[in-house]
Parts: structure tokens; C-alpha cells; sequence
């Protein structure tokens, strides 16, 4: 953590599920359903609704604005590439239980479209052109192409 306070990152293990989980696909009907473990299942791309950044820019809103609403404003607030990046106290994860399921589907729907344009993926595709290969087109196939080719991606989006 940076500070002594504590801090629960939502979009930060959003994108880290992104990154290792990569689309657990489910024959469940929502993507905001979650798994017996609690985990948001992720719709295949044939169930997934295209989220505009209007769209997207409202909800995170009204997640921000539920948050303040329950006592535990949204603080080390920040955009990653177009995906809003956030932490909150500790003691707020009942506000956040209560407030990001409306949030969730529209969130992790705009998270997986624009992944191709994440830090993470652009990492990926230099590390997959330093290696002399030519990068896919989209994200499921860089990270194919990752996983195929012995590419650590810690070592190459971290630098571990």
C-alpha cells in the first residue's frame, strides 16, 4: 500500500483478473452474475452489450456518487489508458458490495473492449515485437500469442 491508510483497489483487480483470469467464460446469462467463489463470471463476446465512453462515464459516476453516499468516497481516483482506476478505505468494502454490482456489467464490458489499448497490452505487444513476432490484432490473440511463446508477462509488463 502507499499509505498507512488501507486501501481496496476495484478497477486495479478488475484488470489484474483481465490479465490472468482472461474471460472466464460462463454459460451464465449475466456478467455481473458472480461465481460460487464470488468472483464476477465474464460473459462470453456474443453476450456482451457495446458500452459507449458516454455510457461508461455515467455509471462510473453514479458508482462514485453511491460510494459517497455510503460513507466511503472513491479516493486515489485516476484514468489508466480509458478505464477509471480507483481505491477506497478499507472499511468501505460493504459500501462497494452495495454499489458496484450496478456498476459491474457495464464496467467490465467497456474493460474488455478496450484492452487491445491498455498499458498492460501495449506491454505485451513490445515485449511480443522485441521477440521478432508480429503482434495479433486483438487481445485474446496477443495474449494467445503470450502464453504460446514463453513470454512471462509479469517479467514483460513489470519488468521483474
Amino acid at each position: 500500500m502507499r499509505s498507512h491508510v488501507k486501501l481496496a483497489s476495484g478497477a486495479a483487480a478488475v484488470s489484474l483478473f483481465m490479465l490472468v483470469g482472461c474471460q472466464v467464460a460462463s454459460p451464465a446469462d449475466d456478467a455481473s452474475s458472480a461465481d460460487a467463489a464470488g468472483s464476477p463470471v465474464v460473459a462470453p463476446a456474443a453476450q456482451r452489450e457495446e458500452v459507449t465512453r458516454q455510457a461508461y462515464e455515467a455509471a462510473y459516476s453514479a458508482f462514485s456518487t453511491c460510494m459517497s453516499e455510503k460513507g466511503s468516497a472513491l479516493v486515489a481516483e485516476s484514468v489508466v489508458g480509458v478505464v477509471h482506476d480507483y481505491s477506497f478505505p478499507a472499511d468501505g468494502v460493504a459500501a462497494y458490495e452495495k454499489c458496484y454490482p450496478a456498476f459491474a456489467r457495464v464496467d467490465m464490458d467497456w474493460q474488455i473492449a478496450n484492452t487491445y489499448d491498455s498499458p498492460t497490452f501495449q506491454a505485451l505487444r513490445g515485449c511480443l515485437t522485441v521477440a521478432g513476432i508480429v503482434p495479433a490484432t486483438d487481445a485474446e490473440g496477443v495474449w494467445k500469442q503470450v502464453t504460446q511463446n514463453g513470454i512471462d508477462p509479469e517479467e514483460c509488463t513489470l519488468g521483474h
